[in-house]
């Protein structure tokens, strides 16, 4: 134990920059990391009564969502859009989960997404919608509103309407962004 101590002392004595600059690393790393895992009481608490949801699940949808790029704001209403935020949700077409995704979808995204559970694991769930999701609005050069409709129906779709000189909106993004009045 004494030789590691004087062994320490010899490294600080002989390079102090370096010891210094390693310390300050290290501590920006540890404070980094526990502000990661520091609840956003403000935010999470903010959309779960804004969405009738548990201050658990909001904050899960706040750190995915910016885990994988999304503005928060976007992630929950998708989520609301896609599941009303029913974690076991099942599509008619076939789709899974908070962000309903379909499994060939799931598993083009992450191969190891081999059962229905996994893809329902709200977890799983929201980070791969939400990394599909950012993946359509990159493919549209950040435009989100190509990125939503083809999120819903898919790039080939949307690429063809455009290629034929259509509107690809299909009334999806407006209920994603809400900018259009429903009843």
């Amino acid at each position: 134990d004494s030789a590691r101590t004087t062994g320490s002392l010899y490294f600080q004595k002989t390079l102090p920059f370096e010891t210094e600059f390693l310390n300050r690393v290290a501590e920006m790393a540890v404070e980094r990391a526990r502000a990661a895992l520091r609840p956003e009481s403000g935010a999470a608490q903010t959309y779960a009564q804004r969405y009738g949801i548990s201050r658990e699940l909001a904050q899960r949808i706040i750190n995915v969502a910016k885990a994988e790029g999304i503005d928060p704001e976007l992630g929950f209403r998708l989520v609301r859009v896609e599941s009303r935020f029913v974690t076991r949700a099942h599509g008619p077409g076939g789709s899974h989960g908070l962000t309903q995704l379909m499994p060939s979808t799931a598993r083009s995204i992450d191969r190891t997404m081999n059962t229905e559970a996994e893809i329902l694991d709200p977890q799983n769930n929201l980070r791969l919608g939400f990394r599909y999701l950012r993946s359509m609005i990159d493919r549209y050069k950040g435009d989100v509103r190509l990125g939503l409709p083809a999120y819903n129906r898919g790039d080939t779709a949307v690429d063809r309407s455009i290629r034929n000189g259509r509107d690809p909106e299909n009334g999806y993004s407006h209920l994603v962004l809400g900018t259009r009045s429903t009843n």
